[in-house]
């Protein structure tokens, strides 16, 4: 009976640590998304994403996360537990998209590829 809730608090606790302090701010006058991670700032705008890559867990409770590869050879990972996420595709439209089910979408440490010149 425990061990749902077990899940489901290292998973939080998981997603956790790639959420916070991470804002998203829209721009829709330059058709821009603002990304603010607390060590880097990401500008996007139209065709700077290659491809998202969205790893979830399906199901009524669901976890998700989603990596982002840029142009740039960059890339970064938002949750789903974060507010906006959604709203990406939406915004450019013609992103590159792959979606995989896992059973317990662990966001390994040192997923996180941020630059290729750091």
């Amino acid at each position: 009976m425990i061990a749902p809730f077990m899940v489901y608090l290292y998973l939080d606790l998981n997603y956790w640590q790639y959420t916070k302090n991470v804002r998203i701010a829209y721009h829709p006058d330059e058709k821009t998304i603002e990304i603010n991670f607390p060590e880097k700032s990401y500008l996007i705008k139209e065709g700077d994403i290659k491809n998202i890559e969205t790893i979830s867990s399906g199901g009524r409770v669901r976890f998700g996360y989603s990596i982002y590869s840029l142009m740039n050879g960059d890339s970064f990972i938002l949750t789903d537990r974060m507010p906006g996420t959604w709203a990406i595709q939406e915004y450019f439209k013609k992103i590159p998209f792959q979606w995989t089910e896992k059973r317990f979408p662990v966001i390994k440490y040192g997923s996180f590829v941020e630059s290729k010149l750091m």
